[in-house]
């Protein structure tokens, strides 16, 4: 993937709302959350769940 279609994609969510922030957040605020979202979800924390792995991915996109 190319970056300007990461850039596209990005453009299309809300990459904000994904992480649980607001978009006034800080670069802090939004770090934390990232990493309380990546305690969360992550895969090897939710090893039932068949769509932990793409939300965990998906979510890192996000923080990205």
């Amino acid at each position: 993937m190319r970056h300007d279609e990461d850039e596209t994609i990005a453009e299309e969510r809300n990459c904000y709302a994904e992480l649980g922030v607001e978009e006034s957040a800080t670069q802090e605020e939004i770090r934390k959350a990232f990493h309380t979202q990546c305690r969360l979800l992550h895969p090897d924390k939710n090893p039932l769940d068949l769509n932990a792995t793409s939300r965990f991915q998906s979510m890192t996109q996000a923080y990205k």
